[in-house]
């Protein structure tokens, strides 16, 4: 159990990073956590949109950005567990109507077949906006944005074998693609019926709506933070998506989003509702490490910034060791915070940060809507208000 001072803390440093004029300056900030008993922390502060007075709440909804990804995953190894596709199948033969790239960037045609495998674990040999070559193609008019929603979006090249190689890159969108096809929903349906349904979340959707229940999104130039535009070259947000976007596409209020993480640190069954997402031998099977330790080396590969707007360059993690599963990234020794080695996270664009931890009994997430993604301020924070949960227990 927390030790009772736990909520003023985590309060005092929610608010020492969003005081207007103060040292950090960031926007807002929600963060959310529970143990294996409940919801043992939920607050907000900063603003809605900075400079509005406007308060920011715990159930202000956000844009999830790669949050999306996990529920995906979720999704796959629920269809896999039912015995309705294999993980290793081709996705050519799963995804009706959207072409899967073969040709590769160096040239001719790749000789591995891109399966759902390879989706789901970021080794089919596409990229995103992390990568130059990906920005070259959007300059050049032959992808649209990846964030655009627009059902082109999976249009891409080969940086390598499927399975040879790590990096970040569509993998989600085609698995998304494939749930569709297996299922006849709409991706937007599913989750809603089999993930966040049976996990009594409400928001999350594909469908955003411009509103006063929504975080604005906010820019970081030259050290100052600032409103951004819903409408950029990167993405639109509030006209309507031509596809539900399995990497990226979910908004919803962050609290939500917890009930799911919840259901997965429950060995699959949400410990409020009792319904089951996942059985207990599927959800080591979505966490155990995939990569052979030749792979495992790209996770050190520094994440490229050809878009400023939207990242700064960074590598994940510097110096600790890490392995990667279908849920996100794994770090078996652990980190300084006090999570331990039987863990995994991963984050949203727009610094967006979640973890599960199995060991001490912990799923976190904090959100906030700043580009563009690594930003100093937000990392400072994510990381005393985990450590100040760790000291608590």
């Amino acid at each position: 159990m927390p030790s009772p001072d736990l909520k003023p803390k985590l309060d005092a440093i929610l608010e020492k990073y969003t005081s207007p004029g103060g040292a950090h300056g960031v926007p807002g900030a929600i963060y959310t956590v529970a143990d294996r008993n409940g919801v043992i922390y939920s607050n907000a502060a900063g603003e809605r949109a900075l400079g509005s007075g406007e308060a920011l709440k715990p159930d202000t909804e956000i844009w999830f950005l790669s949050l999306t990804k996990l529920i995906t995953a979720i999704a796959v190894y629920q269809l896999v567990e039912q015995g309705k596709v294999d993980l290793d199948t081709p996705l050519e033969e799963l995804i009706k109507g959207t072409t899967v790239p073969e040709e590769l960037r160096s040239g001719g045609k790749a000789k591995n077949k891109m399966t759902l495998r390879h989706a789901v674990l970021h080794t089919n040999g596409t990229s995103d906006f992390f990568d130059q070559a990906r920005k070259d193609d959007f300059d050049a008019g032959r992808v649209p944005a990846n964030l655009s929603g627009k059902a082109d979006n999976v249009k891409a090249k080969l940086n390598f074998e499927p399975g040879t190689h790590w990096q970040y890159g569509l993998g989600l969108d085609y698995a998304g693609l494939a749930v569709e096809s297996l299922t006849g929903l709409s991706l937007d349906d599913y989750f809603k019926q089999h993930i966040f349904g049976p996990c009594n979340a409400k928001t999350p959707t594909f469908h955003v709506v411009l509103n006063s229940v929504r975080s604005s999104i906010h820019a970081r130039k030259d050290g100052a933070y600032s409103v951004m535009d819903h409408k950029t070259p990167w993405y639109t947000l509030g006209g309507g998506v031509e596809a539900c976007a399995g990497g990226a596409g979910l908004h919803g209020a962050l609290p939500d989003y917890l009930e799911v993480l919840r259901a997965l640190l429950n060995e699959g069954t949400h410990p409020d509702t009792g319904k089951c997402i996942l059985q207990p031998q599927t959800v080591r099977e979505l966490v155990k490490p995939q990569l052979s330790e030749e792979v495992a080396k790209d996770l050190d590969t520094a994440f490229e910034n050809p878009i400023p707007e939207l990242t700064n360059t960074f590598v994940n993690l510097a110096g600790v060791k890490k392995q990667w599963s279908a849920a996100g990234c794994l770090t078996p020794d652990g980190l300084p915070t006090g999570r331990s080695g039987d863990s995994f996270w991963w984050a949203g664009l727009s610094n967006n940060f979640y973890h599960v931890d199995f060991g001490r009994g912990i799923v976190a997430a904090i959100g906030t809507q700043i580009f563009p993604f690594f930003d100093e301020n937000v990392l400072n924070l994510w990381t005393e208000l985990e450590k100040a949960v760790y000291d608590s227990l």
